[in-house]
């Protein structure tokens, strides 16, 4: 995989007014995602855990998926078939992409908090569908800094995600999003994931949405991203040495300094060093993640279609980085 320079996309709405982005920005990276989507489905794969901190800005600005140890394969992958359909804006055939996932269901209980599609939580089985979902969770979140579902907490969020319609924020205090947007997003976060946008088709359905009418997908690559890494002049340094490290000349100048100073100097390279967390008993009381919140849900129960009941002291807990409990089932 290619070095991201520009880092968890996360970080950068949370470095943004409001923690989220204009509408046009947020429809190229939502239309970027949908490809990314769009190819894993193709594979046969279900990535089940989109979110902005498993999307990646590239050098050029473009989006990366990463974290894959959530996803699910389908064992082999359907075929995909071609699509004609006069009742979309423009008659170009397209893929149907669900074609290539529509053998495999499966009732593993997996995702970040906010994220999760009702289907998920009910036990039931689920299928690509989800993925759609997380779509509309990141649209929202990237044009009004915060998810549409979030409780106080994972009860009440779950109880939010089965129940609750979606409210959109209004101004003064957010911004003004268009009717097509809105309806994208509320056809994304239908409850019923057999009549959620992309149930029929897969990323199909979403690509012809009105919402994208001036994207050209085949040309979105081409485009430039709304963001561009290489213009902070502290990434540009940062790649500029990653370019041009030569571990020979560091360790020549390592022993010059040694020559200099004495045995008994340590040597450093001249950048910012992190304050790593130890183990160390004399910092008790010290916890360096306090204020991180991070959470796989998992449980790898494919066979097992029971309801899952969340538990009344359930952490409030969003965010995955690696970390994951498993919840079982009554």
């Amino acid at each position: 995989m290619d070095y991201c320079i520009g880092g968890e996309f996360f970080r950068v709405l949370q470095s943004r007014p409001g923690k989220c982005l204009p509408e046009e920005d947020a429809k190229f990276y939502a239309a970027e995602v949908t490809c990314a989507l769009e190819y894993l489905h193709l594979s046969g794969f279900i990535y089940r855990d989109l979110k902005p901190e498993n999307i990646l800005l590239h050098e050029t600005g473009h989006i990366m998926l990463t974290d894959f140890d959530l996803s699910k394969q389908s064992d082999p992958p359907g075929t995909p078939n071609v699509l004609k359909n006069s009742s979309f804006f423009y008659s170009l055939p397209s893929i149907d992409t669900r074609a290539c996932t529509a053998g495999l269901r499966t009732n593993s209980f997996v995702g970040t908090e906010e994220y999760i599609a009702p289907e998920v939580i009910k036990g039931v089985g689920h299928s690509s569908a989800v993925d759609w979902w997380t779509l509309g969770i990141l649209i929202f979140e990237m044009l009004f800094g915060s998810t549409p579902f979030k409780g106080s907490n994972r009860n009440a969020t779950f109880r939010n995600i089965l129940k609750s319609d979606i409210l959109f924020p209004q101004p003064p205090t957010h911004q003004t999003i268009s009717s097509s947007c809105k309806a994208l997003i509320r056809r994304l976060l239908t409850k019923s994931d057999k009549k959620r946008l992309g149930s029929r088709a897969g990323a199909a359905d979403i690509k012809q949405n009105q919402w994208f009418k001036n994207i050209t997908w085949a040309l979105l690559r081409n485009r430039t991203p709304p963001i561009l890494p290489l213009a902070d002049p502290q990434k540009q340094q940062l790649l500029q040495f990653a370019l041009t490290y030569e571990p020979s000349a560091l360790d020549l100048q390592q022993k010059h300094r040694h020559q200099s100073h004495g045995a008994c100097e340590s040597t450093s390279l001249d950048i910012e060093r992190e304050d790593l967390w130890t183990t160390d008993p004399t910092r008790k009381g010290v916890d360096p993640f306090e204020k991180f919140e991070s959470m796989t849900i998992l449980h790898d129960g494919d066979d097992d279609y029971g309801l899952f009941i969340p538990k009344e002291n359930s952490s409030d807990s969003r965010w995955t980085e690696g970390e994951s409990t498993a919840v079982e089932h009554d």
